[in-house]
C-alpha cells in the first residue's frame, strides 16, 4: 500500500457511500462487486488502514445468524439470511426456512427474533469470514458472497458455469452451486434474495468500518 492506493480506497468508499442507496439497481451491485472484493477479500481496506497510521483494524458492526444457529441445527435449515436491507421503501427482514413444519413454540421463537438480528462488532478480517446466509445446511460467509457476485455474475466475469478450479477450493465450488440455486428460485421484495443480502452487508456495514478513511 502507498499514498496512491490509499487514495483509491478512500475514493471507492466515498463512491459507495454516495451512490448506493435503497434505489440501487442490480447492475450497479454487480459492477461494484470487484471494488468490494478488492477492499475486503484481497485486504486493500485493511492495508489502507495501516498505511494511514490507524491502529488495529476497522470495526464493522453486522447482523448475525447466532440466534438462528442457537435455535435450529444446520441440517434443519433450508435457507436463512440476515436482514436489514431497504429497497424502495421496504425493509427486508431476516428470513429462515426450515425443511419441516414449525412447532408452536418454534413459531414463537422466530417471532421473537425481530425484523433484523442483533448486530455484532467484528474486526474486518473476522467480518469477511462471518456467515450471512445458510443454504441447505451450508453456511455462506460474506467473503464468499462477494466473490460469487464478482466472479460469476459479471462483476469481473460473466460465466454461468464458472466454478473455482483448484482442489483446495472444492468447498467454494459447492457453495457457488448453492448460490446459483438461490439466485434462480428465491425472491424478496421483487428482488433476488442473494442480491438483497449482497446489497445489505456491502453498504451499511462496510462503510461504517471504513469511515475514518474518507
Amino acid at each position: 500500500m502507498d499514498k496512491g492506493g490509499l487514495k483509491v480506497v478512500a475514493s471507492d468508499l466515498t463512491f459507495l457511500r454516495d451512490a448506493w442507496d435503497q434505489e440501487i439497481d442490480d447492475d450497479s451491485l454487480r459492477r461494484s462487486s470487484p471494488v468490494l472484493r478488492r477492499m475486503l477479500v484481497h485486504g486493500d481496506m485493511l492495508a489502507a488502514w495501516g498505511y494511514a497510521g490507524l491502529s488495529g483494524e476497522p470495526g464493522v458492526s453486522a447482523p448475525s445468524l447466532r440466534q438462528v444457529l442457537a435455535s435450529f441445527t444446520l441440517n434443519e435449515i433450508s435457507y436463512a439470511q440476515t436482514g436489514g436491507a431497504r429497497y424502495e421503501g421496504m425493509q427486508v427482514q431476516s428470513l429462515v426456512v426450515l425443511k419441516r413444519a414449525l412447532k408452536d413454540w418454534e413459531v414463537r421463537i422466530l417471532a421473537g427474533f425481530g425484523p433484523v438480528p442483533p448486530s455484532e462488532l467484528h474486526k474486518i478480517t473476522e467480518f469477511v469470514r462471518t456467515s450471512c446466509m445458510i443454504v441447505k445446511g451450508t453456511m455462506i460467509d460474506r467473503g464468499e458472497l462477494v466473490r460469487y457476485v464478482a466472479n460469476k455474475l459479471g462483476g469481473d466475469h460473466y460465466d454461468e458455469d464458472r466454478t473455482p478450479k483448484k482442489k483446495t477450493q472444492g468447498s467454494l465450488a459447492t457453495k457457488f452451486r448453492l448460490l446459483d440455486e438461490v439466485r434462480a428460485s428465491m425472491k424478496v421484495a421483487e428482488k433476488n434474495t442473494l442480491e438483497v443480502r449482497f446489497k445489505n452487508w456491502s453498504v451499511t456495514e462496510v462503510l461504517l468500518g471504513g469511515q475514518k478513511l474518507f
